[in-house]
C-alpha cells in the first residue's frame, strides 16, 4: 500500500504540475518545506485513487490543496472544476454543485476516461449566460484551402475573391483565407479588400535546425496574420499525429509572435458514437489553457469541426453544432473567465456550404465559419460570407424596429463593356470583308456563286465563325474549382447531350434559311439579309466569351438576350425578303427564346446578395486577345 500510494501520490504530482505549467510560481514553493507539504497533501489525495479511474477529494481537501499556493489556485481551480463537471456528468444531477454522494459526503469526480452522452448535460449549469447571448461577437469566415492549387488556379481564386471587395469590406464580417504556404506571398500581393491571410500550419518553436518547417516569426514577416492549429488532418492523419500538447504549443508561438490563432477541435465518428464528444474536446481544451495564460485568449478563435463530418460531405445539425458550441463557451468561462467566454468567437467547420450556412449562423453560439472545399470556389465561399447574417442581407435595426436590406455592388468595368463592343465589330468586319472578297473573286471571274456552296459556308460559319473573333472563346474544361459547373440549375434544365444536338440543328436551319435568302436577294454574299446573319453570329461570338471564358453570369445574361434580339432581326429581315426564309429560321428564334430563360433563371438562382452583376465586374481576368484563325485553348 505504501509503495502504490507512493507511485499514485508521484503521477498525480507531475499532472498538477502540467495543469499548471504557464503559471508564476513563487520562490517559496522551491523551499523543501513547501515541496515536503504540497507532496503530503498529494499523498492524501491519492488515497481515493482505489476506485479506478477515479480520483476522489473531500471538498476540504480541494480547498487545502488549492489555497496552499496563491498564484496556482485561481487558474487550477477553474480548470479542475470545468474538467470535474464533464468528467463526473452521471453524478451531477444528484447535486447542485456537481458532487456525487460517497458515504454520505459530497466528493468531486474526474473521469476523463469514461464515456459522455451529449445528451446529459445538466441543463441549468450549462445553459449560456444572458451576457454570452448579449454579447457582440464579429462574425468570423475562414477559408482553408488545404493543400489545393497552382499558379493559374490560385490567381483565378484570388481574383474572384477581389469581384467581391464590397462583402469582404462590412465591417460586420472578418474575412480571412488560408492558402498554401508557397502561395502566402502572391495572395498578399494580389488581395484587395480586407481579407486577411492564415498560415495552415507553423512549427512548434524557435526558428533552428527544423527542415522543412516555418516559424511564427517568419509568417509575421509576410504579413500573415493568422495562423490555424490543430485541424483534425494534422491530428489524425498517421504520417501526421500531433498531440494536444504540440497543437497547445504552436497555439503559443504563434501568439507570442503576434499572430492570432484558430484552434481546431473536435471528435471523430467513433468518439461521437461511444458518447465521448465532450470528453475529447475537453481534453484538447485542457490542453490548451495549460498552454496558454488566460489574456492570449483574446487571440484565439475556436473551432468545432467534427472530423466525421470533414469532407465527407455530412454536417452536423444546427442542434448538434449550437450543443456542442455552447458547452465550449461553458467550459472557457469555468476555465478563463466570463469576460473572455463571452468575447471569444467559436465557429463551425465541417463541410461548410452555401446552403446550410444560413442555418447554422443563426444559432446563438456559433461565431462564423471555417470552411474547407468551398473555399476553393470564390463563389460559394462569397454567399457563405453574404449569408443571411451578414452582408447578403445586412439587418439594420432602426430605431421604430425596422429592417433594410443592403446588396451588394460592384463597380463596372466600362472596358470590358469596350472590349465586346470593339471585338463584335471588328468581327463583323472581319467577316463582311471576307464575303465582300468572295463577291468580288466570282465576279472577277464572272462565275456564279454556287448555291451549294453558300450553303456549305453558313453552315461552317454557324459552328465555327468564332474563328474569325479577335477575343479567346475556346471552352474550358470541367474543372473542380469552376464556379460556372457548379450553379444551381431549374428543376426543367434540359441534359446536357440535348445543347449539342439543338445547336447542329440550328446551325442547318441558319444554313438553309441563309441560302433561301441568298436566292431572293439577287445571289450576292454582300447583301443586307446575309450581313445581319453575319452580324447575328458575330453576337453570339461575344456571348460565348462572355458565358464560357470569363464567367460572367449576369453579364451572359444580357448577352443571350442580344442574341435574341439579333436572331428576331434576322428572322424578320429574312421574312420580308422571302417568306420560306424566315418561316425555315423561326424555330431557331424559339430555341433561343428558351435558352434565353434558362440562362436568366440559373442567373436568378446564383445571385445571392448581387454577387452576380448584371453589367461586368472589375476584377474578372479578361478574355485573351488572339489572331483570327487561330484558337487558344485553356
Amino acid at each position: 500500500p505504501t509503495t502504490t500510494t507512493f507511485i499514485y501520490s508521484f503521477s498525480l504530482s507531475k499532472a498538477v504540475a502540467a495543469a499548471t505549467a504557464m503559471a508564476p510560481f513563487p520562490s517559496s514553493l522551491a523551499t523543501p518545506r513547501a515541496a515536503m507539504c504540497f507532496f503530503a497533501l498529494t499523498c492524501l489525495a491519492s488515497g481515493a485513487l482505489a476506485a479506478p479511474g477515479r480520483v476522489m477529494l473531500t471538498p476540504s481537501m480541494q480547498t487545502k490543496a488549492l489555497s496552499s499556493n496563491p498564484h496556482v489556485s485561481p487558474r487550477l481551480q477553474q480548470v479542475r472544476e470545468s474538467t470535474s463537471n464533464i468528467a463526473g456528468l452521471h453524478d451531477s444531477r444528484s447535486h447542485p454543485r456537481g458532487f456525487s454522494m460517497s458515504k454520505g459526503r459530497p466528493s468531486a469526480t474526474l473521469a476523463l476516461d469514461r464515456p459522455v452522452a451529449l445528451k446529459s448535460l445538466p441543463h441549468p449549469a450549462y445553459a449560456v449566460s444572458e451576457s454570452s447571448l448579449t454579447a457582440k461577437r464579429k462574425f468570423w469566415v475562414g477559408g482553408n484551402w488545404k493543400c489545393n492549387g497552382n499558379g493559374d488556379s490560385v490567381a483565378k481564386l484570388l481574383d474572384g475573391l477581389n469581384i467581391a471587395k464590397r462583402i469582404t469590406s462590412d465591417p460586420e464580417v472578418e474575412v480571412v483565407c488560408a492558402p498554401p504556404v508557397v502561395y502566402l506571398d502572391k495572395a498578399k500581393n494580389q488581395l484587395k479588400g480586407n481579407i486577411q491571410l492564415a498560415a495552415q500550419n507553423l512549427w512548434a518553436g524557435e526558428q533552428g535546425a527544423y527542415t522543412g518547417e516555418h516559424t511564427a516569426d517568419m509568417l509575421k514577416d509576410m504579413g500573415v496574420e493568422w495562423a490555424i492549429v490543430g485541424h483534425s488532418e494534422r491530428r489524425h492523419r498517421p504520417e501526421l499525429k500531433e498531440t494536444d500538447d504540440v497543437v497547445a504549443r504552436k497555439a503559443l508561438q504563434a501568439i507570442k509572435s503576434g499572430i492570432k490563432v484558430v484552434v481546431c477541435v473536435g471528435e471523430t465518428l467513433e468518439e461521437r458514437e461511444e458518447g465521448k464528444t465532450l470528453a475529447v474536446i475537453t481534453r484538447q481544451l485542457l490542453a490548451l489553457a495549460t498552454r496558454c495564460p488566460p489574456k492570449s485568449f483574446n487571440d484565439i478563435v475556436i473551432a468545432y469541426e467534427p472530423v466525421w463530418a470533414i469532407g465527407t460531405g455530412k454536417t452536423a445539425t444546427v442542434e448538434q453544432a449550437q450543443e456542442v458550441h455552447e458547452y465550449i463557451r461553458k467550459w472557457v468561462r469555468n476555465a478563463v473567465g466570463q469576460e473572455i467566454a463571452d468575447k471569444i468567437r467559436i465557429v463551425y467547420g465541417g463541410s461548410v456550404n452555401p446552403e446550410n450556412a444560413n442555418a447554422l449562423s443563426k444559432m446563438p453560439d456559433v461565431d462564423g465559419f471555417l470552411v474547407g472545399g468551398a473555399s476553393l470556389n470564390a463563389a460559394s465561399f462569397m454567399k457563405i460570407v453574404a449569408h443571411d447574417k451578414n452582408v447578403k442581407e445586412i439587418k439594420r435595426r432602426t430605431r421604430n424596429g425596422l429592417v433594410t436590406s443592403a446588396r451588394v455592388t460592384h463597380p463596372v468595368a466600362w472596358s470590358a463593356l469596350g472590349r465586346y463592343l470593339g471585338a463584335t465589330s471588328v468581327q463583323f468586319g472581319i467577316l463582311a470583308g471576307f464575303l465582300f472578297g468572295l463577291d468580288a473573286l466570282f465576279s472577277y471571274f464572272q462565275k456564279d456563286v454556287p448555291v451549294k456552296f453558300v450553303a456549305a459556308l453558313f453552315a461552317f460559319l454557324s459552328l465555327r465563325s468564332r474563328m474569325f473573333s479577335i477575343m479567346d472563346n475556346s471552352r474550358p474544361k470541367a474543372s473542380k474549382t469552376d464556379p460556372v459547373f457548379e450553379r444551381k440549375k431549374p428543376w426543367w434544365t434540359p441534359p446536357p447531350l440535348t445543347f449539342p444536338i439543338v445547336w447542329s440543328i440550328v446551325a442547318v436551319l441558319r444554313s438553309l434559311s441563309t441560302t433561301v435568302a441568298f436566292v431572293a436577294a439577287g445571289e450576292k454574299l454582300f447583301s443586307a439579309p446575309l450581313l445581319a446573319m453575319v452580324a447575328h453570329l458575330c453576337i453570339g461570338d461575344t456571348w460565348n466569351t462572355i458565358n464560357n471564358v470569363e464567367r460572367r453570369m449576369g453579364t451572359a445574361v444580357l448577352g443571350v438576350l442580344g442574341v435574341l434580339g439579333s436572331a428576331v432581326a434576322v428572322t424578320s429581315l429574312y421574312y420580308n425578303t422571302i417568306p420560306l426564309a424566315g418561316m425555315i429560321l423561326a424555330p431557331s428564334v424559339l430555341w433561343l427564346s428558351i435558352a434565353s430563360l434558362l440562362i436568366t433563371q440559373i442567373w436568378r438562382l446564383n445571385n445571392n446578395g448581387g454577387s452576380e452583376p448584371l453589367l461586368p465586374a472589375r476584377g474578372v481576368p479578361p478574355a485573351k486577345f488572339k489572331i483570327p484563325f487561330t484558337s487558344l485553348t485553356k
